[in-house]
Formats: structure tokens, sequence, C-alpha cells
């Protein structure tokens, strides 16, 4: 009953909050007090509002799709008609196989077909297209052709070929593979549930293996690699394993054509975690498979010989109740065993609090507490901290932070002593368990903002990039796991021009440039109760130092606000729930 009516009253506050004009609702957002009160009504109610409705998000596909046609008009237009490709038929049943070549002589620029099968299928000639059967590596010759793989049963836009081909120079650095968006195609030849992928995201792959179809190959000897791996192994997800063994063999330049090329048939996606599993075994790779709780994904541990101090840096001013929450969840819970935790008093005047600081100090041999005698300001409060630190990695954690999954350090650990990975965030929830931060994108709001905001703890987000851990171009420093090596590379935080607000997001895209990928650690989970002890943003002050902040974010970064490559530009930046654009 008290559901119901909690239901309803909600309902009645959606339809009211709609009717205001846009600017107090942008208003009303920014009233943390209010959205933390309409979180906990919506976690009791059970009822979510994050992720469209199929119906709205059919609607807005449906205005996309000439759109994207217009677009791939021009670029097939503004090729040379001797432009190219063979396409590569991962076969599994005739009758796709059939279906998919009826289409495919509708496609532009299509020179050759290849069949690679698991099966005895039979390879029909249809019309005037040239078809060959794959059987051996001796019975695939490129022709100096990049080679776009799809699955049978899937078909590819007519101009599907000039789409990869003019993705395939991102900055003028030739790509050897382009990856595209997808969606469904269902009998009807109705398109729908259109998937927008970031820029190949390694980490999202090996969690997910998101890329399973729709993918121009470039150069024999990558093409022949794969021929040759998908004739050992030709399983449903044989194209998504493949990519991860050429991620462990090393570097690629992969570039991603956000246009949707290939559309998918309703098919059974089959089970990564196992996929993954039995190839990691197979191919000896540094890393522990384990099942992820959503979707069959998977959970990676990475394998390291050293186990190396982390100094766990804690800015305070008085907040004895956080500080005490936080620093007992960390010392009681965590398992990682080497950390130190350095607790940085900035003029503290609560004597209580300054009272228990004294007490940690003296007490618990993990912790050293260091005075920071001047006005606030946080990057030179962290960059004052670094000096007193001992570890080889720096974890930069707030006061308001309380740890709930034990393992939560040594999952961060794992992937921050990866060579190519830079900053590691964490899952931080607000305490009714609605998310807080899990990544960061750029764009959102004009600056930057956290990725499914709000979301429930149990939905796994778009393309499971809530559940599972993946890059995102920054990560906040609420929870933040770096080297100290590299921290020390990008000069550390900024502290001249950001000293509140966005100095993480800096860091990130700092340490980005170096060609290292931030990465949010969906293990890692924390509870996160937000700036309570230095309050919100309030002050005609505050204001115009977070207008200032937001200014030098836009003028230094503004390349990624405006194409963050861990998003896509079909998706929103008016919301953090991934929807398509309006």
């Amino acid at each position: 009953m008290m559901r119901s009516l909690l239901r309803l009253l909600l309902l009645l506050f959606r339809k009211v909050l709609h009717s205001l004009p846009n600017s107090w609702r942008v208003a009303l957002r920014h009233q943390h007090g209010l959205m933390t009160l309409y979180a906990n009504a919506l976690h009791s109610s059970r009822l979510f509002y994050g992720m469209l409705s199929d119906k709205q998000l059919q609607a807005r596909y449906d205005k996309l799709i000439p759109t994207q046609t217009v677009k791939l008009t021009h670029l097939d237009a503004s090729l040379s008609q001797e432009l190219t490709a063979n396409v590569l038929l991962v076969a599994n049943l005739e009758q796709e196989v059939e279906e998919s070549l009826r289409q495919l002589s509708q496609v532009d620029r299509v020179n050759k077909i290849f069949i690679i099968s698991n099966g005895d299928i039979s390879v029909p000639q249809h019309g005037n297209m040239a078809v060959q059967a794959v059987a051996s590596i001796k019975d695939f010759s490129a022709d100096n052709k990049p080679l776009i793989v799809i699955r049978s049963g899937e078909c590819l836009h007519k101009h599907a070929v000039a789409g990869f081909l003019s993705y395939a120079r991102p900055q003028d650095a030739k790509a050897d593979i382009v990856t595209c968006d997808t969606d469904r195609l269902d009998e009807a030849g109705k398109r729908s549930q259109p998937e927008c992928y970031p820029q190949w995201n390694p980490d999202l792959q090996l969690s997910t293996g998101y890329i399973r179809t729709g993918m121009c190959v470039f150069g024999e000897a990558l093409q022949l690699c794969l021929i040759e791996s998908l004739l050992s192994s030709q399983q449903v997800l044989s194209i998504a394993s493949w990519l991860v063994e050429q991620y462990f063999d090393g570097a690629m330049n992969v570039a991603h054509c956000p246009v949707t090329l290939v559309h998918k048939a309703t098919e059974t996606e089959g089970n990564w975690f196992a996929c993954l599993s039995k190839a990691a075994s197979q191919h000896a790779w540094p890393i522990q498979v384990l099942p992820s709780k959503f979707n069959h994904n998977a959970v990676i541990q990475w394998h390291h010989d050293a186990q190396p101090l982390v100094s766990i840096i804690i800015p305070t001013r008085n907040g004895k109740d956080l500080v005490k929450t936080c620093i007992e969840s960390i010392l009681t819970k965590t398992t990682y065993p080497h950390y130190e935790i350095l607790l940085i008093d900035n003029q503290s005047d609560d004597q209580e609090a300054v009272a228990y600081f004294a007490h940690l100090n003296t007490t618990q041999e993990r912790v050293r507490l260091i005075p920071y005698p001047k006005p606030f300001n946080y990057s030179a409060i962290n960059n004052f901290a670094v000096s007193h630190a001992k570890g080889q990695l720096f974890a930069f954690v707030n006061n308001d932070i309380e740890v709930i999954s034990p393992d939560w350090l040594s999952h961060m650990v794992s992937h921050a002593l990866r060579h190519d990975i830079g900053c590691v965030g964490a899952k931080l929830f607000y305490p009714n368990k609605r998310v807080q931060h899990a990544g960061v994108v750029m764009g959102y709001g004009g600056g930057a903002g956290h990725a499914h905001k709000f979301f429930p703890d149990y939905h796994p987000g778009y393309l499971n990039r809530l559940a599972c851990t993946n890059a995102f171009s920054a990560v906040t420093a609420a929870c933040l796991l770096l080297r100290k090596a590299t921290f020390e590379q990008v000069g550390g935080f900024n502290e001249s021009d950001l000293a509140v607000a966005f100095n993480d997001v800096d860091l990130c895209l700092k340490v980005a440039k170096l060609g290292l990928r931030n990465l949010y650690c969906a293990e890692a989970e924390l509870f996160h109760y937000e700036s309570i002890s230095r309050g919100s943003e309030n002050t005609p002050e505050k204001r115009a130092r977070f207008e200032k902040e937001l200014t030098y974010l836009q003028t230094t970064w503004q390349h990624y606000i405006d194409a963050d490559p861990a998003y896509n530009p079909n998706l929103t930046l008016r919301r953090e729930n991934f929807a398509l654009k309006e």
C-alpha cells in the first residue's frame, strides 16, 4: 500500500517537474538535498526512469536513421569508385548464408565474398557476385582489399563499405581495424535497438566482448591471422575473442565509425565468461577470469609479481564522524595488505575532531596525521601530501567515503599496475545504493559529469558499462588510484587553476595524453556521501570560482568535450543515462 502511494506521488512529482521551464528544472537538479530525497524515494518505490522506454528509443532512432543515411550517401560520393572491399561471412546456418548473400548483392563496393563455416554448408553462387568458400588458409586471397567481417544472418548498410573506408584514417593514422555501431533488423525489415559504441575500448572488450561482429580489417597479415583463428574456432564469440587476442599480442590502431553499418538478427549471443576463460587458459594470458554478476560477463584480475605499498591520502577539515567511518572501514575491511593512510588535516578547529585525529596518529600504525595549515585548495593539499607518501601507488580518497567491497583496493591495484593504464576509479554509491560515480563523461553540462548517475545498484547500465570494468576519459578523485611515476610525470594536480572543481578530470586527461587509458573499476564498490564536510556551491564566491574553473576546463580540453572518445556522438549530453540524442 505504502509503495503504491509512493509511486503515485512520484508520478505526480514528475508531471509537475516536466511542466516547469527548463531553467527551473536545471536549477532543481543542482539541489543536492532534493535530488537525494528523490533518489531515495525512487529506490523505495522500485521505480526507475533512467533509461528510455522501448517506444521512446524507437522514436528517437527513427529520426536518426535518415540523418545517418544522408551522411553515408555523402561519404560514398566522396570516395573514388575504384575503392572496394571484400566481405567475410562467418557462417552458421545455410539459410542464414542465403539471406546474407541476397542482401549483400544490394551493397555497394563489394568486391568478393568469402564464407567460413563450422560445418558442411554449401556455398551458393548469387548473381554475378564472386563467392569463395574458405576451408583452409590457402583458400583466402586478400587482393590488397580491406576485409569486412560479419556473421551469417546479418546485413550491411548499402553504403557500409564507404562508411568503413572513410573512418580508416582517423587523425592521419591509418587504422588496422575499423569498428561500427550496430542495430537489430526484424523479419519485416524494421530497424531497432541501436548500440552506439565508444572508440576502441579494450577493457570493455575484455569484460563483455562488446565487439562481436561488424569490423573492417586492413592489411593481409592481420586478415590471415583472423582467418586462421576463425578456422580453428568457429563460434558465435570467435570474432570477439580474436580481438582480445590482438590486444594481448600488441598495439593495434582501431578506429570507430559512429554510424550504424551492420544490422544484426536476433540471435544467441553466447557466454562471454566461458569463452574468455577458455581463451585465457589456451594463451596463458596474465589474467584470472571470474564470472560477473551480470549477463555472462567477466571480471578480470591481472597477475603481478609484486604488491607494492599504496599511500591512501585523505584530506579533511574537521568531520570527525566522517573520518571515523572512512578510516575504520578501510582498516577493518580492506584485504589488500600493503597500504598506509595519510590523514591531511586542513586547519581543523573542532576540538573533538582534533583529538580524534591525534588519537588515530598514536594508536593506528598504518595512519599518519599530517597538518596542512593553509586555506582549502584540493589540488594543493594533495600535491603537498604526496611529498610525504612512501608508496609506489597513490590513492586519493575523500573523507566521506566508506568501503563496501573488501577487495576494492586489490582490484584497483591489479589494474593500476598494468603498463597501459593510468588512473583507476571506483564504483561509488549514495547511501541508498544509487550510483554516484561510475566513470566521467566529457561534455555533460558543457564540462564533465558522472556516467549512469542515480542508476540503481542492480542495473547493468548501457552496454553493461555500469556493471563491468571499462575505460572512460576520466574518473573522480573521490577514490582514484594511479602510479607515483605517472602522477609525477604529469605534474600532479593543477593547484593554480583548479583549486576545487575538475582537478581530477584535468589530471586524468593529462594522463590520457601520455597514451594511457583511465579505467572505471566496477568491482571496487564504496559509499560516497559527496562533499558533506565541504558543503555545496551555494555562495556567490563559490559559484564564481566554479564558473572560472569550468571555463578553464572548457578552454584546455575542448576537444574532449566536443568528442569524448569513450562516449558516442549519437548519445545525449543532457542527461547521464546514455540515451540517444533527441
